[in-house]
């Protein structure tokens, strides 16, 4: 039995983590199909009758990391009775802090830029907690605010149609597979070297020239990160957004998160969907789901089999 758990605020529908009114409903119509009975719990009386009726069990916590953990003595019992827990909240934990990331994901080899103290040559600074905030690129020699999250600043441009693009990678991953990724940019003269999707052009052309060199050109080293991230965090439902730097080609972590779906990126992109073919498959919540689902099916199934044995 798989537990989808949204013991949060918001419970299941957790804005900007899951478009769940339709995302989790496919899921779990591939999951039956598999053999997986699913439920759906809103509290943590609820996650234990659900865990005395069927183990074992496999459970999937959705809430928001940067600040609505859930927590409690009781919710710790429960999950330890679970068979694997998906965005455990201990993991939440850790990746609600950026440096307490960057420290951990550090030490178990995933390559991540490098935390300063100082700015000797250009930093990237960004606010130590909560995703999309403003940032700031420190010029070499100037003082930091030691309360924010300071590393070296990676130099992310790259050119199309003789203009250049600060670019991202965004990795979405259910525990150490990747299920699909794609590019975002913006355009360099803006001198905002943070990127969002809102930030990317809508051009089909651009996204696929990009999609192929900085996704399938770097996708042995984008696998790595993804099995050395589940490795060092646990499993989860994860959006991994990766740095590659232009003079060194390095290919680095800046952030991760907890993730479903990308409907923002969905919407920005529905005039041109089907010119993309590497994201078509994954565009709606719904197809997302069903496209991802046998990375999860073959996690569960793979557990299984290593506690039977």
């Amino acid at each position: 039995m798989v537990v989808f758990a949204g013991l949060s605020r918001f419970h299941l529908s957790n804005p900007g983590k899951v478009t769940a009114e339709t995302y989790l409903p496919a899921l779990c119509t591939v999951l039956r199909e598999a053999g997986f009975d699913t439920r759906f719990v809103t509290s943590v009386a609820a996650l234990e009758g659900a865990l005395d009726r069927a183990l074992p069990a496999f459970v999937v916590m959705i809430y928001r990391e940067e600040h609505d953990i859930p927590s409690g003595a009781r919710l710790d019992a429960a999950l330890a009775r679970a068979e694997l827990v998906f965005n455990h909240p201990e993991t939440g934990r850790i990746v609600a802090d950026k440096r307490r990331t960057n420290e951990v994901l550090t030490a178990a080899g995933v390559p991540m830029p490098r935390m300063v103290s100082a700015a000797d040559a250009p930093v990237f600074s960004n606010a130590v907690a909560e995703s999309a905030q403003p940032v700031q690129v420190v010029e070499s020699g100037a003082s930091l605010d030691p309360f924010r999250y300071n590393t070296e600043f990676i130099d992310t441009r790259i050119e199309y149609g003789g203009k250049d693009y600060y670019s991202t990678v965004r990795v979405m991953c259910i525990g150490a597979k990747i299920t699909h990724a794609f590019v975002r940019a913006r355009d360099a003269a803006q001198n905002d070297a943070s990127v969002h999707t809102k930030d990317t052009p809508v051009d089909a052309r651009m996204i696929n020239d990009l999609h192929e060199r900085l996704v399938e050109a770097t996708w042995d080293h984008l696998s790595d990160i993804a099995r050395r991230v589940s490795d060092a965090l646990g499993p989860g439902f994860y959006a991994h957004d990766v740095l590659v730097e232009r003079e060194s080609g390095r290919v680095l972590v800046c952030e991760t998160g907890f993730k479903f779906d990308n409907k923002q990126y969905s919407g920005a992109l529905e005039p041109i969907r089907h010119l993309l073919p590497a994201w078509q498959p994954f565009h709606s919540p719904a197809d997302n789901a069903r496209n991802s689902a046998p990375h999860l099916i073959a996690a569960l199934e793979e557990r299984l089999a290593a506690s039977s044995a």
